[in-house]
């Protein structure tokens, strides 16, 4: 298919018409009639361009140099805070320390304190029990011949504490896990 002649296409705007179309085997388009349309065109040869040049004597140097304010404290003065800073912080933990050790020497006074009363209770707790074990020894054990109610299964004169296990064998079974494991929450 033949390109039809520009003469034959509708006119376009202004200078776009006098373009000539891209020839396909050449790959190139002329300016030159587009170029006499320029109202400007003819002026701008006329024109010479003035090139920007150093001025006389030249430029002056060029201060590369730092040139900063001297701002905040020297190094030697920030090195002297942080160790007055530690040196402080330190005395304030062997100041905390030795009140903590106080509190600890009277923590411990006062269990020493109260050692005897709170041994003497449960020296009464376990005997208390140990004589309602006995009179149910007594009532469980009075058909067997000779039984001896009481009678120490370890063969010794010497007096020997009760076991956990024996103080609570005639108990229910929430009785002994409460005493061997306190007030253990299992989840």
């Amino acid at each position: 298919m033949e390109r039809p002649p520009l003469s034959a296409l509708p006119p376009l705007l202004g200078w776009r018409r006098e373009i000539a179309p891209l020839d396909a085997t050449s790959g190139s388009f002329s300016l030159g009639p587009l170029l006499s349309e320029v109202p400007w065109a003819s002026n701008m040869a006329a024109h010479k361009v003035k090139q920007d040049m150093p001025p006389p004597g030249g430029y002056g140097p060029i201060d590369y140099k730092r040139n900063l304010p001297r701002r905040g404290i020297s190094g030697y003065s920030m090195f002297a805070i942080g160790i007055g800073t530690l040196l402080f912080g330190h005395w304030g933990v062997m100041k905390w320390n030795r009140q903590r050790r106080r509190w600890l020497i009277e923590d411990l006074e006062a269990r020493i304190a109260l050692m005897p009363l709170l041994q003497a209770e449960e020296d009464r707790r376990k005997l208390r029990m140990l004589r309602q074990n006995l009179e149910e020894e007594a009532i469980i054990m009075k058909d067997v011949p000779g039984w001896k109610v009481g009678e120490s299964v370890f063969h010794t004169t010497r007096w020997v504490p009760p076991t956990l296990g024996e103080l609570y064998s005639l108990r229910t079974n929430e009785e002994r896990v409460h005493a061997n494991y306190g007030f253990t929450w299992y989840m």
